[in-house]
């Protein structure tokens, strides 16, 4: 660490200062964590503001020991009068490709202050060091934060470049229904209606000749060979091949994730997938990817998936997607609808806020940390 004429410190290539906080007058310091180090002072502090995980020591092993992109930074906010770290935020790297040109991206994720220094000026301090040390590496910064930081990240200088959407599909419709109707009412008719629609997909999948759908537990060499023929111009998107696949969901510590196929029955060669999670009455979809140079393959996806949730007993469908109203129009086509929405949040160098057009985008739960 050295000094520099202005009282602060360097650690890292990371400025680290103090100053006085208006609201109360405590001081507070950011310093870069030793990530191989540091782990148990990472997952205590995790512990008083992220939710609940299986084993935050499992998700530190397999997101930022074993990271395919590489080790994520993290940053300690300090405060003068307390020995131990009061807050901690991240900025993980995700390979993205666009045009021809792949490059390291910085996601924010992890981004915690322990709740007796919860007010604004110390989660300002905070992801203002995290947007200085993330610009200082990477050419573009996001994120997707909770709804309570979000005017941390407006005064931080992120701005919100869109809403990251959640389309469901209502597969039995009772428990909807009865929020509006008594409940015989929503007893007798939801059966009707539920029946009704699923004879609607079955026949526009029926007309979809050349395609099998099938399940399997892990990614192969085909997602390798659509990922690669994936490609469009000025579309900027998450690598998703094989290896990154395994990495993210089966390897994930955190949920078990199934991949539901469209095959060519001619070659057997991969049209899409969706990767799944059976979460109690819902199936969640947190990454997808369709050819979109075969003319309904989208639209055959998702309405043998929905057949498929129905049968496992599932209530709904639901996907979260942010990118182009061509795949947009493709979920709406398929029955699903837009619900929530989240705001995700960006800086970028002089060079890349083009990228950062909706229209450009392709963001599922893949691009997160899980």
């Amino acid at each position: 660490m050295t000094s520099n004429a202005g009282g602060e410190a360097i650690q890292n290539g990371l400025v680290t200062e103090a100053r006085a906080l208006p609201d109360d007058g405590r001081e507070y310091a950011v310093t870069v964590a030793d990530v191989v180090k540091d782990e148990v002072k990472i997952c205590s502090l995790w512990r008083t503001g992220l939710v609940a995980s299986k084993s935050f020591e499992s998700k530190f092993d397999w997101y930022y020991r074993r990271n395919l992109d590489g080790q994520p930074s993290v940053i300690f906010l300090h405060h003068y009068s307390e020995n131990n770290a009061v807050g901690v935020a991240s900025v993980a790297p995700r390979r993205m490709r666009f045009n021809d040109t792949s490059f390291l991206t910085g996601v924010l994720v992890d981004f915690v202050v322990r709740p007796e220094h919860r007010t604004f000026f110390p989660a300002l301090f905070l992801q203002k060091a995290v947007q200085r040390h993330g610009i200082q590496t990477y050419c573009i910064v996001w994120g997707l934060p909770n709804p309570r930081a979000t005017a941390v990240f407006r005064r931080a200088g992120y701005q919100c470049i869109g809403q990251i959407g959640r389309y469901v599909r209502v597969l039995r419709s009772a428990g909807y229904l009865i929020r509006h109707l008594p409940g015989w009412v929503s007893r007798v008719l939801g059966p009707i209606i539920d029946l009704t629609r699923l004879t609607a997909l079955v026949l526009r999948s029926a007309a979809k000749r050349g395609y099998s759908t099938q399940w399997q537990d892990r990614p192969d060499a085909r997602f390798s060979d659509l990922w690669a023929r994936s490609a469009k111009p000025d579309q900027l998107m998450g690598v998703r091949d094989e290896q990154y696949l395994s990495w993210r969901f089966v390897d994930c510590p955190l949920a078990t994730h199934t991949f539901f196929i469209l095959v060519s029955t001619l070659d057997q060669r991969l049209v899409g997938y969706a990767v799944c999670e059976f979460e109690q009455q819902t199936l969640h979809v947190r990454d997808f990817l369709v050819d979109s140079n075969i003319i309904g393959a989208a639209e055959h996806l998702w309405c043998e998936l929905a057949r498929e949730a129905f049968h496992a007993g599932c209530a709904s469908l639901s996907i979260e997607f942010f990118g182009a109203e061509r795949v947009q129009r493709e979920l709406s086509n398929a029955g699903l609808i837009a619900r929530a929405q989240s705001p995700l949040y960006a800086v970028s160098t002089d060079q890349s806020p083009a990228m950062l057009k909706e229209a450009h985008l392709y963001i599922t739960g893949a691009d997160m940390d899980g």
